[in-house]
């Protein structure tokens, strides 16, 4: 994601726990011109990639060289404010979902604004918090998500001082993991 964001690219997330349909429907919506995924998720989902047009690249990230990460380390960024960051979709709760599309601009002052406002996309605020911050993200494998145990466990094992979710989470972490939570502070 830092590598798309310093680019300039757009990022736009895919969710494939959702069916087909939904994901395909996003992508044929934005136009990609390229799709960035990995062996786990070809394996899994390999009917995501849509016929958009011949210029849609698809690249498998688990086979970039382990040197590019070297590469990219210390990289100046192409980001323009006032250019596209990244675009998400809406639920589709009230029929088609509607695409968002958020600013470099904004999406910089939703993180500065993470320290002091509770009401930002879950999502984005985890990744970006550990980000900013200079911290370490971790996240959790797909079989440990909706599991209060696993998730509480993975947080000892790798000593996590920050969490970032939603109030019926938290509530199934004290009542299903208490033995869990107990080994942390606030």
């Amino acid at each position: 994601m830092i590598a798309i964001f310093r680019l300039g690219a757009i990022y736009l997330p895919l969710d494939l726990r959702v069916s087909v349909p939904r994901p395909k429907g996003y992508v044929k919506a934005a136009v990609p011109t390229v799709i960035l995924s990995d062996n786990e998720t070809f394996a899994r989902r390999p009917d995501i990639v849509v016929d958009v047009d011949d210029a849609l690249a698809v690249i498998n990230i688990s086979d970039l060289p382990a040197m590019v990460q070297k590469m990219m380390e210390r990289t100046t960024t192409a980001a323009q404010q006032e250019r596209p960051a990244y675009i998400i979709f809406t639920s589709g709760s009230t029929g088609e979902p509607k695409s968002i599309v958020v600013k470099y601009a904004s999406a910089r002052a939703m993180v500065e604004g993470f320290q002091f406002a509770f009401t930002s996309d879950g999502s984005l605020k985890q990744i970006f918090s550990a980000i900013v911050t200079g911290g370490c993200l971790i996240v959790a494998p797909a079989e440990a998500r909706g599991n209060p145990t696993e998730l509480t466990r993975l947080m000892a094992e790798y000593s996590v001082t920050m969490t970032v979710a939603t109030p019926s989470e938290y509530s199934m972490w004290f009542r299903f993991a208490p033995d869990g939570l107990r080994r942390f502070t606030t």
